[in-house]
């Protein structure tokens, strides 16, 4: 009997040990499956560039209608969002059609009902050279671009498939991929960033088409909980925006001012 119950005590050791090796082994996995979903839809997004003289799709082509030519612009519909641009270029899933499958769904995400994937809102929007809100929407493209390999195009988001500046400080403040409630925030919220969906940081893909990895405070530093907005937790959100988010140079100069 004793012998038994120490066999008993040592699997049990062993389980407690293995279980969460297990369990960050599969996290791995479905972190390199989603660093392969974005590497995918950087190449389209390539791809469609050599097709459009190097213009890259808007976040919505009616907004930036609106926004740019103001009349003439049809309706907004799911078909003139980004993703569903690319679907030639990728071949799998339909946005177009909700079904966020395959190259658009995260694995780290249980709920297929919304976007994995978010557009950067400093790469839709211009105006960043003065304004830290922007002004309107654009079509980028890649001549726009002054250090594409730095300039994020998509990352892991909430819902609204939207990237907020590092400074608005909502994906720190009221994390999405956390199970922990930020003191003062309120209730979770799906809504904006995840950049700690996988082992404390998330994947995003580059203008270039490149896709990589980022600590989730690199990319989004924290500053919203008590004391907010300090100078420490805005001088890092604008260095990450000269590092990873800023589109032109002036934009860029705009955040390296702020710090």
């Amino acid at each position: 009997m004793i012998e038994l119950l120490v066999v008993i005590a040592i699997i049990a050791i062993l389980a407690a040990i293995l279980f969460p090796v297990f369990a960050q082994a599969r996290e791995k996995a479905r972190a390199a499956s989603c660093l392969s979903n974005e590497k995918q839809m950087g190449t389209a997004v390539q791809m469609y560039a050599q097709d459009y003289d190097e213009g890259m799709p808007a976040w919505d082509s009616y907004y930036a209608c609106l926004s740019q030519i103001g009349t003439g612009c049809g309706a907004d519909a799911t078909d003139r969002y980004w993703d569903a641009v690319l679907i030639p270029y990728v071949k799998n899933g339909n946005p177009q059609l909700n079904d966020r499958s395959g190259v658009w769904h995260c694995p780290s995400q249980s709920n297929f009902s919304y976007r994995s994937y978010g557009y950067s809102q400093m790469l839709m929007r211009e105006g960043w050279e003065t304004n830290t809100n922007g002004t309107k929407y654009r079509w980028p493209s890649l001549p726009l671009i002054d250090m594409s390999a730095q300039t994020v195009f998509v990352g892991e988001s909430g819902q609204p498939g939207r990237l907020a500046p590092p400074w608005w400080f909502q994906s720190s403040f009221i994390r999405g991929g956390t199970t922990t409630v930020v003191p003062g925030a309120g209730n979770q919220s799906t809504s904006w960033e995840w950049p700690d969906r996988h082992s404390g940081g998330s994947n995003y893909v580059f203008c270039d088409g490149h896709a990589k990895w980022l600590k989730d405070a690199t990319a989004y530093p924290p500053g919203m909980s008590a004391p907010r907005n300090t100078t420490a937790s805005l001088g890092a959100a604008y260095k990450s925006c000269v590092e990873y988010f800023a589109a032109t140079s002036g934009e860029r100069d705009f955040c390296r001012s702020k710090y």
